[in-house]
């Protein structure tokens, strides 16, 4: 009869014994899988913030990690969280709509003429980033892209509307087509900081920042003014665009920033830079800097860092607490994936998904 093979652990080795070698793999095994799959941003990361996102020309709510969808509002795109994220606006043919934080109670807050819907970006023709909102905390207004009357004409301008009208209300043209020598053209980008301080957006390609630098009259203030009862200064932030000479039957090479998101505090915000009516070039970018500050002026603007977070990847969007940014990119081009601002593995979020607001 054959002897049974002995189930006694080896004997030691240098101190080890076969288990002890098993063990500690398995370990280490356990230990690298949640790196891969997320690289320090954790699962929880994603899921405590419920998102908003376009599919198919309707808005859909889901939790922070794309789980739990749902269709919450029809014919309807760009939606916005207002900051207590109880509510959102969203952009639905020229007007700008408001609801609840499920899709119900919904109301214009603008009245425009059909003729002045948002037109296609030049930039992508399947992305109508002239149509971005962007929800202020101090004046709980939402700021917008459109249009305000000038010598009875329609004109752009970067608009305001008060969140809480209940009836027709004029629009509030806040920065026009020409303001304080700033030609703003077709600005494609808004967001507010986290303080609602300071508006980013994008002009002739740049980032450029206006700055909530006080109240117009010295020793005058009041916690429901708007928009208008604050002098607003304006600089270039960061001149990130590059412009190239037009040539005779070759495409140009101009880039310019489509997309701006600030992170928590008000020294970081990510963008989106791309080459402007064409393709083959695209980067989500951090960019990290300080503004000097002296009794309401604003100082030159110091850049502190100017970081690439993805290649080939546009329309990004940070996370509430800064640690994601979202984002399309190659190879994914309709779905939404994210990937820690400080670095590491892709992840997908949402396939088949546009204009997410975090």
């Amino acid at each position: 009869m054959s002897e049974r093979p002995s189930t006694r652990p080896l004997r030691h080795t240098g101190g080890l014994t076969y288990n002890h070698i098993v063990k500690f793999i398995a370990l280490l095994l356990v230990a690298l899988v949640p790196l891969a799959v997320c690289d320090g941003a954790g699962p929880t990361t994603e899921r405590k913030f419920k998102i908003l996102f376009v599919r198919d020309g309707n808005i859909w709510i889901a939790n922070g990690d794309g789980s739990g969808r749902t269709m919450i509002v029809h014919d309807a795109n760009h939606p916005c969280w207002s900051p207590d994220r109880k509510r959102f606006a969203f952009r639905r043919d020229a007007d700008v709509w408001i609801a609840d934080a499920t899709g119900k109670y919904q109301r214009p807050l603008t009245h425009y003429p059909k003729e002045l819907a948002p037109k296609p970006s030049l930039y992508r023709v399947d992305v109508d980033s002239g149509s971005i909102l962007a929800w202020g905390r101090h004046d709980n207004v939402i700021t917008f892209w459109g249009y305000a009357k000038e010598e009875g004409k329609w004109q752009p301008a970067i608009c305001e509307a008060p969140a809480e009208a209940r009836s027709k209300i004029p629009i509030k043209e806040r920065l026009g087509y020409a303001t304080d020598g700033w030609n703003l053209g077709s600005p494609d980008a808004l967001a507010w900081s986290e303080d609602g301080n300071s508006l980013a957006f994008s002009c002739s390609g740049d980032i450029l920042l206006t700055y909530r630098n006080g109240p117009r009259f010295e020793g005058e203030s009041h916690p429901e003014w708007g928009f208008e009862n604050y002098s607003w200064e304006a600089i270039r932030l960061a001149a990130v665009a590059q412009y190239d000479n037009p040539s005779y039957r070759a495409s140009r090479e101009d880039y310019g920033v489509t997309k701006i998101s600030w992170l928590p505090g008000n020294g970081r915000l990510v963008y989106g830079i791309e080459r402007l009516g064409g393709s083959g070039f695209a980067q989500v970018r951090l960019l990290r800097f300080k503004i000097g500050d002296s009794h309401y002026r604003l100082g030159v603007p110091q850049i502190d860092q100017d970081q690439l977070i993805a290649d080939d990847a546009w329309d990004p969007a940070a996370s509430p607490d800064g640690r994601l940014v979202a984002f399309h990119c190659s190879g994914h081009e309709r779905d939404i994936v994210i990937r820690p601002v400080k670095g590491g593995t892709m992840k997908l979020l949402i396939k088949n998904a546009d204009q997410l607001s975090w």
